[in-house]
């Protein structure tokens, strides 16, 4: 059992240094020659979310390609306005509008 918990800790930082790799890479494939590249690569970037959020805020400031930078800043804000969306929802449910737009406090 501890052999097992001690593979689980040990494999933690060794599988976010790869996410991180692999961010890194698609961040680059972001200036790719081939504009599905470009788009695919996007695409995963807002699929993975926050753990991109860090990176691609980097390529945004720090990336020498002006097509990078525009497109990490487009990531980064669809990360945001997805993660809104999501806050916005859960936030209805919790509490719900009457019809007359006011919070519900009671069922």
């Amino acid at each position: 059992m501890a052999s097992v918990l001690l593979l689980a800790l040990l494999a933690g930082p060794a599988q976010a240094d790869a996410d991180q790799k692999k961010i890194l890479k698609l961040i680059e494939q972001m200036n790719d020659n081939l504009p599905e590249v470009r788009e695919r690569a996007s695409i995963i970037l807002v699929e993975i979310g926050s753990p991109a959020l860090e990176a691609l805020r980097k390529a945004t400031h720090g990336h020498q390609a002006p097509g990078v930078r525009e497109r990490a800043e487009q990531a980064v804000l669809s990360i945001y306005q997805r993660d809104l969306r999501k806050d916005t929802e859960m936030w209805r449910r919790m509490f719900p509008l009457d019809r007359g737009g006011a919070v519900r406090y009671w069922s």
